[in-house]
């Protein structure tokens, strides 16, 4: 992508999805049903952006979509959508080349990967029938961008230390519960084995 000014700037933002994840929003519109198609909601891959997955896997696909990592498989592209049911590249799912100018982000060339398999056998090159034709290029703003996925981290952040907070409560609350029923758990064994 060439580094000129550019005219028309895409709306980006991250919203909830039925998923349990952050879609990714372009001009109103969600990018998952874009590629996927309306009617494949419930099956479509979805972002690592989400609670309920390792924070980790969402604070890595963060740092790739702000350029501040490489992608994980092909060094210039960053997966957008990962398999649903595990979150793992070696499913396939989908991804973008991205440019970061310093005005801009242009996303371009969306395409359906198939795994780290598949592109080993491929030599890590795009065949033609796996680029998605007709989406992009994108040009978004770069502070909005940035803005955008920095406040959702955050947030994703908060919410898994809550989560953790809560967790540890209801540990802490089970154990001491707990404890009068292992003492006795134990009594009534000790009981048994001489009464035997």
């Amino acid at each position: 992508m060439d580094d000129q000014p550019h005219t028309q700037v895409n709306r980006f933002e991250l919203q909830l999805d039925d998923s349990g994840s952050y879609d990714f929003v372009i001009d109103g519109v969600r990018l998952r049903g874009q590629i996927y198609g309306p009617d494949d909601a419930n099956g479509a891959d979805v972002t690592l952006l989400n609670v309920q997955h390792a924070l980790t896997w969402s604070e890595e696909q963060t740092r790739q979509l702000l350029g501040e990592l490489p992608g994980a498989l092909i060094p210039d592209r960053v997966w957008l959508y990962f398999c649903s049911a595990c979150g793992d590249e070696d499913c396939g799912g989908s991804s973008v080349a991205i440019d970061f100018h310093a005005d801009c982000v242009v996303w371009h060339d969306f395409a359906h990967d198939l795994g780290p398999e598949w592109g080993r056998i491929q030599g890590w090159t795009l065949a033609p029938d796996d680029i998605i034709e007709g989406l992009g290029p994108y040009r978004f703003d770069r502070n909005e961008y940035t803005t955008a996925f920095r406040e959702l981290l955050k947030q994703l952040q908060d919410e898994h230390r809550a989560e953790q907070t809560r967790l540890a409560r209801l540990a802490e609350d089970l154990g001491n519960r707990a404890g009068p029923w292992a003492k006795w758990r134990g009594r009534r064994g000790r009981h048994r084995a001489i009464d035997e």
